[in-house]
């Protein structure tokens, strides 16, 4: 199984997009999003609007250090 896509949402407070999921397989991704669509209907406020599955690209990260020694 290829754990490429996540959901995401537009953060009321921020207006930001935001990762509500960690990463699985399309099709999980899409019912998983199905099941969220049906379960916030109810909700009075939500706290993310627009959900939707994206690709997720993996971001590598780099730490620097500097040489100065004290």
């Amino acid at each position: 199984m290829d754990h490429r896509y996540i959901i995401t949402g537009i953060n009321r407070l921020t207006g930001l997009r935001d990762q509500l999921t960690g990463p699985m397989d399309e099709e999980s991704a899409r019912a998983r999003l199905q099941r969220e669509l049906d379960s916030r209907k109810r909700q009075r406020y939500q706290p993310y609007t627009r959900l939707r599955v994206e690709h997720y690209d993996a971001v590598q990260l780099t730490l620097q250090f500097s040489n100065d020694e004290i």
